[in-house]
């Protein structure tokens, strides 16, 4: 089957920065201007979207930045292969470090006093701020690929399994909702908290209805879904897909209703500007795209100089004569006198 492609929404690309491998995670600092990546590179890149960029590399994620995420702080969580660091993004100084993992960090997700993760053991862990562990468990989903919080504060965490859990913060099951035929690779919650979106290996999309846990709808996406990311403006939600381009799905359409989005083959993690406007994706061949509306570089107007009250006074002996149309310039004699 060919999917038919209708536009949507019109996603023209462009470059912002690029790793020296694969790109496989992207953040937004609170703010909404300034966004991290990470890649398998071992560096955490730090660039400003409204001038476009690199403010800062940091490196040292035990071979390779994961996982992402900002407090509302400021600072920056990475999650590598059997850490997590808390980076200073200023600075690029480590505030504290998580250690005790196994495996690699394929997801945090952060609270305003703690933090959870999930990696490669299967293991949900919470954390105090400082390093401290908290908690832990085994989640019957294999490895965990995503997890996320709800409104709510609970959490929805998927792996390889085709359901996705939901548990509390402190690691009690709320639910167990069957959800693909596959294994649940990716996650996303629309900023208005109400609907939740799962991506499956075996090309499907669901969108559920957050607390009540039934599918609104569900879409063939013809391909592996690597990432997912809802506009928080308009009724879009990206959907990353292996080994093809990613792609625009109107969910508010009765019918399917997809859009090409150009030059996204091998998307691995999105996230939306603050407005709605620009789409950002790290990609596998290291680079970062934009797609959407490019920023414009702001020019700081020079402030003007009051104008001095004071006269000028020219010393010779012949008449000053005003030169008509220019104000700034008094003539004498064969010479031009600036004031």
């Amino acid at each position: 089957m060919v999917l038919k492609f209708e536009p949507v929404k019109v996603m023209k690309p462009f470059k912002l920065v690029e790793h020296l491998a694969e790109a496989a995670s992207i953040a937004v600092h609170p703010k909404g201007k300034i966004y991290a990546t990470g890649g398998l590179d071992d560096r955490v890149l730090i660039w400003d979207y409204s001038t476009g960029s690199r403010k800062k590399v940091i490196r040292g994620f035990g071979g390779m930045a994961l996982s992402l995420a900002f407090h509302e702080d400021g600072s920056l969580f990475v999650g590598g292969n059997g850490s997590i660091l808390r980076i200073d993004v200023e600075t690029g100084e480590t505030l504290s470090k998580f250690t005790g993992l196994k495996g690699f960090v394929y997801s945090i997700c952060v609270f305003s006093d703690f933090l959870m993760s999930g990696g490669q053991d299967g293991r949900v862990r919470c954390w105090g701020l400082d390093g401290e562990k908290i908690w832990e468990k085994q989640i019957d989903v294999g490895s965990v690929h995503c997890l996320t919080k709800l409104p709510d504060s609970s959490l929805l965490i998927v792996g390889e399994r085709p359901h996705f859990h939901v548990l509390d913060i402190q690691g009690n099951l709320i639910s167990e909702i069957p959800a693909h035929r596959d294994s649940i690779s990716s996650l996303a919650v629309h900023p208005g908290g109400v609907l939740v979106a799962t991506g499956s290996d075996d090309g499907s999309v669901s969108i559920w209805k957050n607390g009540l846990w039934y599918s609104l709808k569900h879409f063939n996406c013809e391909a592996p879904v690597t990432s997912l990311a809802f506009s928080p403006k308009h009724s879009l939600l990206a959907v990353g897909r292996k080994y093809e381009n990613a792609i625009l799905l109107d969910w508010s359409k009765p019918k399917e209703n997809f859009s090409d989005i150009s030059d996204s083959q091998g998307v691995t993690s999105f996230v939306w500007s603050s407005t709605g406007n620009t789409l950002f994706g790290t990609l596998s061949n290291g680079t970062v795209l934009g797609w959407g509306k490019k920023p414009k570089l702001k020019i700081e107007k020079k402030k003007e100089k009051k104008k001095s009250s004071k006269k000028v006074e020219f010393l010779t002996e012949k008449p000053i004569k005003e030169v008509k149309g220019n104000p700034f310039k008094v003539f004498t004699g064969n010479k031009i006198f600036k004031n």
